[in-house]
């Protein structure tokens, strides 16, 4: 065997290997197209600061909620939320980070919240395999699925996760939970009245009127269901 033979031997080596890692570390078998839309219900209006998906990995899953859209679908919970959509495939979240501030009690919240990633790549998979995913895409190019996060009072977190195309709409409940308020960030000085002043002259008209009806103190909105998730279901 020549010495150029040799190289080349080498070469298809190292490429096999370099090409293994590569699909290995990538785990292109845990990616998924996906969507997402932050809520809360009508008569709870709240001012979303931050909310997105982390990773517990060094690179962050990039999605990041900003651009407010109209979820007119839902009566129990509101008309107004944060969506964003893949372009490519990624992998499930770890964890949620979310920071809002409640207008009706002007309690502000932060923090992460773990999510069930098991249990959300065990929905993906079955919706697969029987042909659930939903068009994410005109070209019918992206298959996957939707998460929702809903925000109630008090600090209740709910995520769902499911198809919300007709004929095979579903909704699987993945997580609730609860958080609790924190001080305001020493960055606000903790002039509470100055930032819901702040806050309050750029919130919706909708929020507004909401504010003004005043809050259901025996209202559990955690317990109530979208009119949008009537078919609800436990798993698939």
């Amino acid at each position: 065997m020549n010495n150029f033979n040799k190289f080349l031997i080498t070469l298809t080596l190292i490429l096999a290997v370099t090409y293994g890692y590569v699909i290995v570390t990538n785990k292109p078998w845990s990616k998924y197209y996906y969507q997402a839309f932050a809520f809360y219900p009508n008569d709870f209006p709240i001012e979303i600061s931050q909310c997105k998906f982390t990773s517990n990995s060094e690179k962050q899953v990039d999605y990041d909620y900003y651009s407010e859209i109209n979820v007119s679908d839902y009566v129990a919970w509101s008309s107004g939320g944060y969506s964003s959509q893949t372009n490519k495939k990624r992998f499930l979240p770890d964890n949620i980070y979310l920071e809002y501030i409640d207008l009706q009690t002007k309690a502000y919240y932060r923090d992460t919240i773990p999510l069930p990633k098991s249990k959300m790549e065990d929905i993906f998979k079955k919706a697969k395999q029987k042909y659930m995913l939903q068009n994410l895409d005109t070209y019918y190019t992206r298959m996957g699925l939707t998460l929702h996060i809903g925000i109630a009072n008090d600090g209740n977190i709910l995520v769902w996760i499911g198809n919300t195309d007709k004929p095979k709409t579903f909704q699987i409940e993945v997580l609730r939970t609860k958080i609790l308020p924190k001080k305001f960030p020493k960055q606000w000085n903790n002039k509470t009245e100055v930032l819901m002043e702040q806050v309050l002259k750029n919130v919706s008209e909708e929020k507004l009127k909401a504010l003004e009806k005043g809050i259901d103190s025996t209202a559990n909105y955690k317990d109530s269901i979208p009119r949008g998730f009537k078919n609800l279901i436990t798993n698939l």
